[in-house]
C-alpha cells in the first residue's frame, strides 16, 4: 500500500524485501529518505537501523539518512522503541494519505500534490466497488454482509476516497492472503511460535487496510500470545498450556484463518477482476478443505 501511496506524490521508491537487503542497497546508493518496516524477515527494521547508524558513525562523514519507522503497533511504547533504535520518525500502518503527506513534508520539504483521478459521475464502478449478484442474494437472504468482514467506508476514508487504490489493495490482498494463511498453517505444523507470530502480524497488517476489526482482533491476540509464549518457553507445545484457553494456538489460528477466508470470499464476490477470481479462489478452497 505504501508504494501506491508514494506514487500519488510522484515518488518512485526502491523496494527491499528485508532489513539485510535494505542495508545492501544503502551501501550502494544514498537515499534522501528510508521507510523502514519494523517487522521483516531475515533482519527486522530495528536491527537494520542500528547497523545503519553504526556504519554512519564509523564513516564519520556527518551524513545521517532519515529513517521513518513503519509499524502496525500503534502505541507510545512502540514509538519510543523505534526512536531508540535510531529511527527519526514513526508512521503507524495503515497510514492515511494525510499522515504520509505530513511525514514527507517534514523530511523532504513540501511534497508534490497527490494525483487524484476525477470520478466520473456516470460510471458507478468508479464511485463504489460493486457487489456481485451472488453477494446481493446472500445479503437478501440474511447472510453475512461485507460490512461484517470489513468497513469499506472507513477504508476509503483512509485513502481519501481513492477507489482505484482500494481496488489495487483488494487485488493484492486476494493474491497474498492465501500465502500468509499457508505460512500460518506451516508454523503450526512445525510448532514454530515466532513464525506463527510473524504470520499473524502479516495478516493483521493486511486486514488493517480494510478496517477488518474482527480479523485484526484475532491476529493481535494470536501474535501477542505466541510472542509471549516464545519468550518464556521457546519450545512450547502449541496445544493449551495448563488450563489457559488463551494459549490454545491451534484454536486461535483456526479462528483467524476462517475469518480471513470469509473476507477473501466477500472480496472475491465483490471484485470484478477475473484474474484474482481465477488465481486466488482455488488456493483458498484448498485451505478450507485441509482444515
Amino acid at each position: 500500500m505504501i508504494l501506491s501511496q508514494l506514487a500519488k506524490f510522484q515518488l518512485k521508491p526502491d523496494l527491499a524485501n528485508n532489513g539485510q537487503a535494505a542495508l545492501d542497497q544503502l551501501e550502494r546508493q544514498a537515499y534522501d529518505l528510508v521507510f523502514m518496516d519494523c517487522q521483516m524477515p531475515i533482519m527486522d527494521g530495528y536491527e537494520a537501523t542500528r547497523i545503519l547508524r553504526e556504519r554512519e558513525i564509523a564513516a564519520d562523514g556527518g551524513i545521517r539518512t532519515s529513517v521513518i519507522a513503519l509499524t502496525a503497533h500503534a502505541s507510545a511504547g512502540e514509538r519510543e522503541k523505534c526512536l531508540s533504535a535510531g529511527m527519526d520518525d514513526y508512521l503507524s500502518k495503515p497510514a492515511s494519505r494525510s499522515d504520509l503527506a505530513v511525514v514527507l513534508a517534514r523530511w523532504l520539504g513540501e511534497p508534490s500534490a497527490p494525483e487524484v483521478a476525477p470520478i466520473a459521475q456516470d460510471n458507478p464502478d468508479q464511485r463504489k466497488i460493486s457487489h456481485s449478484p451472488a453477494l446481493a442474494k446472500s445479503e437478501a437472504e440474511g447472510g453475512e454482509t461485507s460490512t461484517a468482514c470489513w468497513d469499506e467506508s472507513a477504508a476509503l476514508k483512509r485513502l481519501d476516497d481513492d477507489h482505484d487504490l482500494l481496488a489495487e489493495m483488494i487485488d493484492l490482498f486476494l493474491e497474498e492472503a492465501p500465502v500468509f494463511m499457508a505460512e500460518l498453517a506451516d508454523a503450526l505444523s512445525r510448532a514454530d511460535l515466532l513464525a506463527l507470530a510473524d504470520a499473524a502480524h502479516a495478516i493483521k497488517g493486511m486486514a488493517g487496510h480494510f478496517c477488518a476489526e474482527k480479523i485484526i482482533s484475532l491476529a493481535v491476540k494470536l501474535e501477542h500470545a505466541a510472542r509471549k509464549a516464545s519468550a518464556h518457553a521457546p519450545a512450547a507445545d502449541l496445544h493449551p498450556v495448563g488450563n489457559a484457553a488463551d494459549t490454545d494456538f491451534q484454536s486461535m489460528a483456526n479462528d483467524l484463518t476462517q475469518s480471513t477466508v470469509d473476507l477473501v470470499e466477500i472480496l472475491l464476490l465483490g471484485n470484478r477482476s477475473l484474474r484474482c477470481s481465477t488465481s486466488c479462489l482455488p488456493a483458498v478452497e484448498r485451505k478450507e478443505q485441509n482444515q
